[in-house]
């Protein structure tokens, strides 16, 4: 299911299916959703083990990650980024927790927001009715 979500927020997004990076980054996506400890472990790490399933060298599977992250901040839609990414930081590091943290709970967090505003839109609502009736009053 992550990797799901995964590409379609990196499409969203403008970033090009064809750069290895993208692979890579649902692969580290799919890493953290099999277990917590990946999302704890060291980028080194995370780089090498990406990389053994790609048959690549870990430096390149950090490149291919950092390249189609640029691309995307560069060229790609800003609401989006902005949504799935944040701007605090461009570090891979911090990209790809983002991207997981809002693709693991995001929409949690969203229905929860949602619900919060229509309740405060409720109680206004109501407030707004009851001032009027006092109004009439006088």
């Amino acid at each position: 299911m992550i990797k799901e979500k995964a590409e379609q927020a990196l499409q969203e997004m403008g970033m090009p299916r064809n750069l290895s990076g993208f692979r890579y980054i649902v692969d580290v996506m799919e890493l953290y959703e099999s277990d917590r400890a990946w999302r704890d472990a060291r980028m080194m790490i995370l780089y090498e083990k990406v990389a053994s399933m790609h048959g690549i060298s870990y430096k390149a599977a950090e490149k291919n990650i950092r390249y189609a992250f640029h691309e995307v901040l560069a060229r790609g839609n800003l609401d989006a980024v902005t949504k799935y990414l944040g701007t605090e930081s461009t570090k891979n590091h911090h990209l790809l927790k983002c991207l997981y943290d809002k693709l693991s709970c995001g929409g949690a967090e969203e229905e929860l927001f949602k619900k919060r505003i229509k309740n405060e839109l409720l109680k206004i609502s109501s407030d707004v009715t009851h001032l009027i009736e006092r109004l009439e009053e006088v």
